[in-house]
């Protein structure tokens, strides 16, 4: 996202290289069905929209369509094995109970469920967490997906929170 926003050249770098290698845990936010593909890699799908000043030469190369569940289901078990650490999967912000991304939300949790992968429903969360949903995303947009800064400090604790999880499980796997 960072290269497509910057106009750089969309590479795995010796930094990038460094930095996933010192990585313990990741959180991966699956929002879409839809694919977005630039030569032999997936991108973020801001390459395909016009407010971004993206590489035209990028931006003709970029294929999208949307997956199948069993494509979804596919994708995430080879992430898990090619990462091989600690994963934790995290749906877009969900409010309402039908809809695309509602669809989305409950194959994840469902393949999670069958792949021992730790999933967050972040709406579903935050509000067992008794947070104030007036305040956690920013205002006027059609669709919610943008938190606000009392929204961020929310979600970050429901992180933390899966992240002393993952701790709590990998101990517990490790002394029994």
């Amino acid at each position: 996202m960072n290269a497509i926003q910057n106009n750089q050249p969309i590479i795995f770098n010796e930094t990038l290289k460094n930095d996933f290698k010192s990585i313990n845990v990741f959180f991966i936010e699956i929002a879409s069905k839809i694919a977005y593909q630039y030569n032999d890699i997936y991108i973020h799908n801001i390459a395909t929209q016009s407010q971004y000043n993206v590489n035209k030469m990028i931006k003709d190369k970029v294929i999208q369509w949307k997956q199948t569940k069993e494509e979804i289901e596919e994708d995430i078990i080879t992430i898990k094995h090619e990462l091989n650490k600690p994963i934790i999967l995290v749906s877009h912000i969900v409010t309402y109970k039908r809809g695309e991304r509602y669809i989305l939300s409950k194959w994840l949790e469902e393949f999670c469920l069958k792949h021992n992968i730790l999933f967050i429903n972040p709406y579903k969360e935050l509000i067992a967490k008794g947070c104030e949903t007036n305040k956690l995303f920013e205002k006027g947009e059609p669709i919610l997906k943008h938190y606000t800064d009392y929204g961020h400090e929310a979600i970050k604790e429901i992180y933390r929170d899966f992240i002393n999880k993952l701790k709590w499980l990998c101990n517990n796997l490790v002394h029994n």
